[in-house]
Order: C-alpha cells, then structure tokens, then sequence
C-alpha cells in the first residue's frame, strides 16, 4: 500500500488534534439542579484540564476547578482568596464536560445565565500544582517548573492556593 493510500484509510497517518478537542466556551442557563451535567465534548476526565465558570448577568464570584486539585476544590479569579473544597458547585469531571450541582455561583435559578470554559491538558495547555520556595532558585534568576507542553510557555497563569495571595500573569509578549 502506498503512502498516500495509507492517509486515504487513516493507515499510518497521525491523529490530528483540534481547537474543539481540547477548549470549549460553552453557554448555559441555571436550573439550580443538583448532579447537572455540562456536556461540552471536552474529556476532562481522561485527559485533565481545567474548567473556568463565569455567571453572565449577576456579579456571583468567578470560579476555577482543575483536574490538578480535583474537582470540589475552587479558585475564584475575582478576589485574593485561598483555595475553597466545595461539592456544591462542580463536583465531578467527565470524559464530555462536568458536573455542576445548585450553587448560584454554577447552576442557579433559571434567571441566571453562565459561561464556561474548558480547557483540555494538551501540547498548548497544561495544569500544574508546585511546592514554591519563597525566593528564585537557579542561575537566571526564576523558578523553572515543570510542565508537559513541550515548548517554551506563551502565558503563564500563577495562584497561590494555600493561603490568599494575588493572582501573577507571564506573558512572553
């Protein structure tokens, strides 16, 4: 069989990845329901990733859950606090989006409107938890930390969990 015939039947050929593989904005109206799933396509469950929850027309806190921490634990993006473990808001990752139970701040009343965004781990987007040690660490002056993208890092989010802390942004442009 040649080449070509081979990419003809999917023979040999490498599995393409595409943006709606690994990201989805997804919009929903509240049902506030408990065990809700939000199915984006999104395998959070297999692949990890993280899961960035925003209420549309009420000023309910920002919410960010990663397969990194687990599920129940959140971030919010809006203030300086530490790390929550909370089983009413998002509970679970599955292998096409997640679940959400009947917190206003993810699944309220049906006259709130929310966004969401998933992003699957991939060659652009990785989660990683690290253990900082308060001053830089190598010759250049920065803390490496290790990732699984396989390239130098565009933007780099940072927020310390255990404690309240400001929320750091890394962008090589």
């Amino acid at each position: 069989m040649t080449p070509i015939q081979q990419l003809m039947l999917g023979v040999g050929g490498a599995k393409k990845t595409y943006v709606e593989d690994v990201f989805s904005t997804y919009l929903y109206t509240g049902n506030d329901s408990s065990y809700r799933n939000i199915n984006n396509g999104i395998d959070l469950a297999g692949e990890g990733g993280m899961v960035w929850v925003r209420p549309r027309n009420n000023t309910i806190g920002i919410n960010v859950f990663d397969t990194a921490r687990g599920a129940t634990k959140r971030l919010h993006t809006d203030a300086d606090y530490a790390e929550s473990t909370d089983t009413s808001r998002l509970d679970q990752f599955n292998s096409n989006g997640f679940r959400v139970n009947g917190n206003y701040s993810t699944n309220g009343p049906s006259s709130y409107d929310y966004t969401s965004w998933s992003f699957r781990k991939s060659s652009m987007f990785d989660v990683v938890t690290y253990t900082g040690t308060g001053t830089n660490t190598n010759s250049d002056g920065h803390l490496d930390v290790n990732h699984q993208l396989g390239s130098v890092p565009g933007m780099v989010i940072v927020k310390r969990y255990s404690g309240s802390s400001n929320w750091w942004v890394y962008h090589r442009g």
